[in-house]
């Protein structure tokens, strides 16, 4: 699910087509937009225009499509894009989500006053979660970047047993030979 400017907001090039726009409400043709990983089943031809089933939902929908994105990683920077097909909001029937909002001036300061303006007009609405696009960013990558300090170490404790090793056999083996050497 998405709502205009979701696209702008993330960084995702618009590569055919266009992405939501108000008009896109739920009294009008059902469309979705598609990332380019999903665009590869239209094996080379333009899949703007097309329709597709959406056969998860309840009843299912048959979906137009109205613009191809970039692709995203949602689930990680290490892992393949996914085909991905995004909804409007108002045509989702989806009632939960998630805020994603641009600023230029610094984020943490706003989370509380999000907050605030939601529960000012929805008192019982929870709220939770508020983070920046940077601390899921770092979330994501502090976990390789602990395995490879932890692997570093390892293997610098390794290269250290490893020369003391090495050390101690010619240090036994050249007191072995005293006598030959002094010979």
């Amino acid at each position: 699910m998405a709502t205009d400017g979701y696209f702008e907001t993330l960084g995702m090039t618009v590569l055919a087509g266009r992405t939501f726009e108000r008009t896109d409400t739920a009294d009008s043709t059902r469309v979705a937009v598609i990332n380019a990983s999903m665009a590869r089943f239209w094996k080379g031809t333009d899949p703007v225009g097309s329709r597709f089933v959406f056969e998860n939902a309840q009843p299912p929908q048959t979906l137009t499509v109205i613009g191809v994105v970039s692709d995203s990683h949602p689930y990680g920077p290490d892992r393949d894009a996914q085909p991905q097909f995004f909804q409007p909001m108002e045509q989702s029937g989806f009632g939960g989500g998630g805020l994603v909002i641009s600023t230029t001036g610094p984020p943490a300061g706003l989370v509380d006053t999000i907050t605030a303006d939601i529960h000012r007009v929805e008192p019982h609405t929870p709220v939770e979660g508020g983070r920046t696009l940077e601390d899921l960013r770092q979330s994501r990558l502090s976990v390789p970047g602990l395995t490879a300090v932890l692997l570093s170490i390892f293997a610098g404790v390794a290269l250290l047993v490893t020369l003391a090793g090495i050390t101690a056999v010619i240090a036994t083996s050249g007191s072995q030979r005293t006598r030959e050497i002094g010979l």
